[in-house]
């Protein structure tokens, strides 16, 4: 019986399917990797892989600017029986109001909604708030904040009833609660207190500027978090206001907390107090500058005294060398025209008159005869 041979296996493809859609080889580039890669065979195949790296973007938040006067004899006397420890300096007065209301014409003519306020926040305790004359509250042109361990909604029943007896316009302020966006809370295990906001009158035709809300809180790292936000902040019943600078302008402890927040800060644990008047224990930290006002009296006690030049019993929470060339571990003393830069160049009370002084130091101290004080303003940043 004979065998038949098997024939040779074929090359030809199985018939394709009816359902199997024509390939177009014209689609293809002849010369692609894909094409030579299935030439190869399976061992010699690289398989190529297309990695994408995503880069996260931090938006910086806003310096903090600490604006304070202080004494130099004693060092960093910033109060006494809860006044300052010399005579109202009107020079020093009008420099803090330009500097803290001023908000360049770029910013202010850039926002795209007309009930958009475009204004810097002004940050203080409530010791501070009630120092300030009652008919100077709020600080005009800038949205007043004050940071409180009271109840926030009573504290703004009594500011409102305190502006009432001023001025009746005054009853048409509104006090309601506010509630800070998602994510703005620093301890979102704690309960959090309300926060509240005083809505002023609708401007009339004859008040110049419009008023701007006040608001009040239990948390100073929450608030500075929000205020540093660069989207606008929704009022209710008010509209939105865009921050461009942030300034804290006391007390004592509000100070020790802004510091204890600073970008590069390591402040000797004596610094920190045991009393929190708010939730400040946060991670957060801030690009803290420092504005000092320097004081002295014009026929200053020599070094050999052992007499003060002013009378304090409140001071601030860090020490600033008294002449910006000593050298000071934890800040430095920045530039003139850095100086310039952080208040949009604003004249700084010794540039005004370039008046000489006693020790023959031209420009260096802006001398107030009326009452026998003479200033200066340093900017400080941290090391």
């Amino acid at each position: 019986m004979s065998t038949i041979p098997t024939p040779p296996s074929t090359t030809l493809s199985t018939p394709p399917s009816s359902t199997d859609l024509p390939i177009n080889t014209s689609q293809f580039d002849v010369d692609s990797d894909d094409d030579t890669e299935t030439k190869m065979s399976p061992s010699k195949r690289i398989t190529k892989t297309t990695i994408t790296t995503i880069k996260s973007i931090t938006v910086k938040p806003k310096p903090i600017y600490v604006i304070v006067a202080t004494s130099l004899n004693p060092p960093m006397g910033i109060g006494y029986r809860g006044n300052l420890p010399w005579s109202p300096i009107k020079t020093d007065m009008a420099f803090f109001k330009a500097v803290t209301s001023h908000v360049p014409a770029t910013l202010a003519s850039s926002t795209s909604k007309s009930t958009t306020q475009t204004l810097n926040a002004v940050v203080m305790g409530r010791k501070t708030w009630e120092s300030i004359p009652t008919r100077f509250r709020p600080l005009v042109g800038r949205l007043n904040v004050v940071i409180t361990r009271s109840k926030s909604v009573e504290l703004g029943q009594r500011i409102q009833a305190d502006l009432s007896a001023v001025s009746p316009m005054a009853a048409e302020w509104a006090v309601h609660e506010f509630e800070f966006p998602p994510g703005m809370s620093t301890k979102p295990t704690k309960a959090v207190e309300t926060s509240a906001i005083l809505i002023p009158p609708p401007p009339s035709p004859a008040s110049s500027p419009a008023q701007a809300p006040i608001l009040i809180s239990p948390s100073l790292t929450s608030t500075l978090a929000l205020l540093s936000t660069p989207s606008a902040i929704s009022i209710p019943a008010h509209g939105e206001i865009s921050i461009s600078k942030i300034f804290c302008i006391g007390g004592a402890e509000i100070y020790r907390q802004i510091l204890s927040h600073s970008s590069t800060g390591t402040h000797n644990s004596n610094l920190r107090s045991n009393n929190h008047e708010t939730d400040t224990d946060g991670e957060d930290e801030f690009d803290v500058r420092i504005l000092q006002t320097q004081v002295r009296p014009m026929k200053s006690k020599g070094p050999e005294d052992s007499d003060v030049d002013l009378e304090c019993d409140t001071f601030f929470p860090d020490a600033l060398p008294a002449d910006p060339g000593i050298k000071s571990a934890k800040w430095k003393p920045v530039s003139e025209t850095r100086l310039m830069e952080w208040v949009d160049g604003i004249a700084v009370p010794q540039a005004q008159g370039k008046q000489p002084t006693a020790d023959g130091e031209e420009g260096e101290w802006f001398k107030d005869e009326k009452v026998g004080m003479k200033i200066r303003v340093v900017g400080w940043e941290r090391r």
